[in-house]
Order: C-alpha cells, then sequence, then structure tokens
C-alpha cells in the first residue's frame, strides 16, 4: 500500500523532495516498529509521535514526519483500509493548556486574601479569570478602558495587534 499511496503522489505531481520527505517519515516510524500499512492502529500512531519526542527529535521535524503519516492514514481511509479515527496528535512544542478548576481558582484567591496588598492582588486575578487576558493586555489597561461591564484592550497591548473588547463578569466588575 505504501508503494502504491508513493506512486499516486508522483503521479499528482509532488515533487521528488516531497516524495524522499514521506518516504523518510515511513522509514522513522520502521524504526520505531516495523509494521505494515494495514497494521496501523491509534495507539501505535501516538506512540511513535511520542517516541519521536523522547528521542529529542526538534519539535517542527517531529509534527512533519506525523504530519507525512497524517495523509498517508487519509488516503488509506478513503480507499476503506483503515476501520478507526485517525488520530488529532497536537503539534510537538506547544503543551496542552492547565485550566484551573473552579476550587483551585477559589483557593488562589482565598489565598490572596492573606497578602498585604490583597484588594489589587485579587483584582487582578479576578481578571486574569474572569477574562483570559495576557498578562501584556492586563498590565496596559486603564479605568477608561473599563465602561459598562466591557473591558477594551487597546491595539498596543494585545496580541494581534487590533483592538477588542472583552465581556466582564459579575466578579470582574466588583
Amino acid at each position: 500500500m505504501w508503494d502504491l499511496y508513493l506512486l499516486e503522489q508522483r503521479a499528482k505531481g509532488l515533487s521528488p523532495y516531497t516524495i524522499e520527505k514521506a518516504q523518510r517519515s515511513w522509514r522513522e516510524l520502521q524504526k520505531y516498529r516495523p509494521c505494515e500499512p494495514h497494521e496501523l492502529t491509534r495507539e501505535l500512531i501516538l506512540g511513535w509521535h511520542a517516541w519521536m519526542h523522547a528521542r529529542g527529535l526538534k519539535p517542527n521535524t517531529a509534527h512533519s514526519h506525523a504530519q507525512v503519516l497524517g495523509h498517508f492514514q487519509h488516503w488509506l481511509k478513503a480507499r476503506g483500509a483503515l476501520t478507526y479515527d485517525i488520530p488529532a496528535v497536537p503539534p510537538a512544542g506547544k503543551p496542552s493548556r492547565a485550566v484551573l478548576t473552579p476550587e483551585q481558582a477559589l483557593a488562589v484567591l482565598d489565598a490572596l486574601s492573606r497578602s498585604r496588598q490583597r484588594v489589587r492582588n485579587r483584582a487582578i486575578i479576578t481578571l486574569f479569570l474572569a477574562t483570559g487576558l495576557r498578562l501584556s493586555e492586563l498590565a496596559g489597561l486603564t479605568l477608561a478602558d473599563c465602561q459598562g461591564g466591557l473591558l477594551r484592550v487597546r491595539a498596543e497591548t494585545s496580541k494581534g495587534k487590533r483592538d477588542r473588547v472583552v465581556p466582564l463578569g459579575i466578579e470582574a466588575q466588583r
């Protein structure tokens, strides 16, 4: 199946570099665990991805290999040769964001109630929790930016360099 896939990709006019890249990716998978295309499983793919990271491959390289294999899996699925859903592997170097549970958020706010600058600190943390603002956005706020339950984030402090409006919840308005 792999050879047929490569032939089809060549017939589509993909560059020799792209074909060689695909072959390198397949060889990488074979280093992890020699297998045939019909033996690909969700667990194998996820394990291979973790193995590449553990070996110290640069994040973009590991992600590139995973993308090539993902294209191959889609090709297999379109031909009925794959029976499982293709796993979405998060890009390397982008750890999943940890989110506080409501209990953890309350514990943080409770701990702040014992600090010398508790009112200021509580306001800062409450705004972070309620709005998802970035530190640079929060640092650039003025009282004039907060009006009628809305918070205007100015372009010079926002990531996309565009003004945006963020709704303020009741707790954040206090």
